[in-house]
């Protein structure tokens, strides 16, 4: 895994921020027998730009944050009315039929709605779907640890309790850690899940107030946050972050702030999951299921003495859920645990057949002794509606995006670098790709990659393919620091030069950018 690391700059040379630089990809590096890497002719500083490139030679940075998201508190976690209400089912399921999500373009503020799928009432089989996930070598511990989780209760939880304690997590960075995203927003700090490379699974509470109430803005996510921030003050980590572009939130929740739909789903501009690897998620009509399955939830508590920069983990089967036979009267699952600001939006999960999918998200706690939260159940419509969702915002057509562009820490004039240049090429479509992968590397001073920048080398990978939604690491590129130029710091970026559905992401701006002084 890549190490954080801050440049130091001598006078004339921009501020760098903490970059976080990953060295063990999530996927198995692919080169190619027939390859090709060439040099600018002397005197050469640009080349011809790639087509569909904007007139601008420097082009809008991208994965630009709106405002810095440091010291944000965590999200206050709700309280859900109808515990205060006499025991025993209402008359009818409270969610709206027919349901709908609300889609909201987060960037411009546009709004539109699309019908959901009708419940299957009488599902009465498991549902799942599996994701292609990126798996690193430590997933293997990963699972000795999940199935050696003893249970011991929190202090002050009931004795009928089954879920653990929160327990701190140490190794964030590996799979399925990695999975658990820090999520900041214009109200404050949630928890979510990568469920894909570009989408996040949380509450609908931690993208809007509910009921009508306030739209909140600025959403930011970092997979496997470790409490870390750059020289602006923005969280940050070893995979980086993401902005969220578009929100898909349940109407009872938008319509009534209804915790039997406190859903949504998060697009990012991002594919960080091609770093982090991500869950599946599925639904089940089985309360047994919910009562006799060990159960793993991880998130970023924030009250309770907890310090809200860092993960924490809980696991055990839940204690009751919303069904009184013969139906479901709601759709929450519910551990006999107190929970904590920050927890909201939380992906709880288990391991079916060897594979981990979540079917609940974390909603609403109890105020008051006999503490409990509840989690809201992803039921068959739910899991239609998020595979639609996903479907949707995923390109027909191939898209290839550089991530994680990685390399020596310095570099002399003159010189061939100290070790090769990597780049991780994310197909970010839903069709896979194969011909041959060309880019350009450049040199640049800041981390705004663009064909304005010095182009310091041309690379040709023949015979390559990249399945949908995956991605891959063609063999390194052995580079020369070029002449003529000053020495100091700057920064070593890639421009896919391949024909692909959106050239406006080709560039690996950002944390995808790789910091380096040259000498």
């Amino acid at each position: 895994m890549r190490r954080l690391q801050t440049a130091l700059l001598s006078a004339g040379t921009i501020a760098l921020g903490l970059a976080a630089l990953a060295a063990a990809p999530p996927a198995d590096d692919q080169g190619s027998g027939q390859s090709k890497v060439s040099e600018p002719t002397p005197g050469e500083n640009q080349r011809k730009r790639p087509p569909g490139t904007i007139d601008n030679p420097e082009g809008l940075r991208r994965f630009q944050r709106p405002f810095p998201h440091q010291n944000v508190p965590p999200m206050p976690i709700p309280h859900d009315p109808d515990d205060d209400a006499p025991p025993g089912p209402p008359a009818e399921n409270s969610v709206p039929t027919p349901r709908y999500w609300l889609v909201r373009d987060l960037i411009t503020g546009d709004e539109s709605f699309v019908e959901g799928t009708p419940d299957d009432l009488n599902l009465d089989e498991l549902r799942l779907q599996l994701g292609r996930m990126a798996r690193p070598a430590a997933d293997s511990a990963a699972d000795a640890i999940e199935s050696e989780l003893e249970f011991e209760p929190a202090e002050g939880d009931s004795m009928e309790n089954t879920l653990s304690a929160p327990t701190i997590v140490t190794t964030e960075t590996t799979f399925p850690y990695s999975t658990v995203v820090a999520l900041f927003n214009s109200a404050g700090q949630c928890s979510g899940t990568l469920i894909d490379a570009k989408h996040v699974l949380t509450a609908g509470h931690c993208v809007e107030a509910g009921g009508g109430g306030a739209a909140y803005t600025n959403f930011y996510v970092v997979p496997a946050w470790e409490g870390l921030y750059d020289s602006s003050g923005n969280p940050t980590g070893s995979f980086g972050g993401a902005n969220a572009v578009r929100a898909w939130v349940a109407s009872g929740w938008t319509a009534g702030a209804d915790f039997d739909d406190d859903l949504a789903i998060l697009e990012l501009d991002r594919p960080v999951g091609a770093l982090t690897g991500w869950l599946g998620y599925g639904a089940s009509s089985s309360p047994s299921f919910f009562t006799g399955n060990t159960f793993y939830g991880r998130g970023y508590p924030g009250s309770g003495g907890f310090p809200g920069d860092q993960m924490y983990t809980r696991s055990g089967p839940f204690d009751s859920t919303d069904y009184t036979f013969p139906a479901w009267f709601g759709n929450e699952v519910r551990s006999n645990s107190r929970g904590y600001f920050g927890e909201s939006g939380s992906g709880e999960y288990t391991l079916v057949s060897g594979s981990r999918y979540v079917f609940a998200v974390f909603s609403n706690i109890s105020t008051s002794s006999p503490w409990h939260s509840d989690c809201c159940r992803l039921t068959s419509g739910d899991f239609s509606d998020i595979e639609s969702a996903i479907l949707s915002a995923t390109p027909s057509s191939a898209d290839l995006v550089p991530l994680d562009v990685d390399g020596p820490s310095y570099g002399v004039r003159g010189s061939a670098f100290p070790s090769s240049l990597s780049v991780r090429i994310v197909n970010s479509s839903r069709v896979s790709w194969s011909g041959t992968l060309t880019y350009t590397w450049y040199l640049s001073t800041n981390d705004n990659i663009s064909t304005g920048d010095l182009p310091i080398a041309y690379t040709t990978r023949s015979g390559i393919s990249i399945g949908d939604n995956d991605s891959v690491v063609p063999s390194g590129s052995a580079l020369t620091v070029p002449t003529g130029i000053s020495a100091g710091s700057y920064f070593v970026g890639v421009i896919v030069t391949s024909s692909d559905s959106d050239s406006s992401n080709n560039d690996s701006d950002g944390w995808d950018a790789h910091p380096i002084v040259i000498y």
